[in-house]
């Protein structure tokens, strides 16, 4: 995949068997951050109802399949930082179980606020590879 920024061209490149690397091929230097592929499930488990809570050095994740669709979120609320582990799910959204407040599980928009407004919930693209999904982070 070739990337224009600026004056240079760069390019995604594999380091290693889960990493990528931004590469400039014009001054021949890594102008990008090294990401690493985090395996967080193997598909086969996988089923509606589906949550799995996931750190990942400082990410706090949660896993979570709803009528058919994986999404990966923050496991906190962006509202006062309360576990979205026991949050209900209502349709596609995601609602927190300490205020109330409800997000859109596939954008992280926030639907409802019960209090002062917040940001919407942080939400991170899915990789698979093979038989698991995972992360690149």
């Amino acid at each position: 995949m070739n990337v224009i920024k600026g004056n240079r061209s760069s390019k995604l490149r594999t380091t290693g068997k889960d990493q990528i690397t931004v590469y400039d091929y014009v001054s021949r230097k890594i102008i990008g951050i090294t990401m690493r592929f985090y395996s967080l499930e193997k598909l086969i488990n996988l089923h509606d109802n589906y949550r799995k809570v996931i750190k990942i050095d400082q990410y706090n994740l949660m896993l979570v399949q709803v009528q058919g669709e994986l999404h990966l979120v923050e496991s906190q609320c962006p509202h006062r930082g309360h576990p979205l582990s026991e949050s209900d799910i209502i349709g596609t959204g995601l609602r927190c179980p300490l205020h109330g407040y409800q997000f859109d599980i596939a954008t992280g928009d926030l639907l409802k606020a019960t209090e002062e407004p917040c940001r919407g919930l942080k939400i991170f693209d899915l990789v698979y590879q093979e038989t698991e999904v995972g992360v690149m982070l």
